[in-house]
């Protein structure tokens, strides 16, 4: 995720490579760190930005489980009444 939203970076960006990584990996570590380049990013960098600390916040291991299918269960639990008394 990191290394995608670092191409579409570079690719709308006319910034250094370091400084971008840098505010990559910060916003997809939810760390708060800049190197005051934030301000000077286009919309298009704003919105990848905001993409990737989105998908930092939710999690790359919540991401993951969300995004597999469970299979059904090969088992059900039996009911029966039982009377007491």
């Amino acid at each position: 995720m990191i290394f995608v939203a670092l191409f579409l970076l570079t690719v709308t960006e006319k910034m250094p490579f370091l400084s971008l990584l840098f505010e990559t990996v910060s916003a997809f570590a939810i760390v708060g760190l800049s190197l005051g380049i934030t301000g000077d990013i286009s919309p298009a960098g704003e919105v990848i930005l905001c993409f990737v600390m989105f998908l930092g916040r939710i999690g790359p291991l919540t991401l993951f489980f969300l995004l597999i299918h469970k299979k059904k269960e090969s088992f059900h639990y039996s009911y029966d009444q039982v009377q007491t008394g």
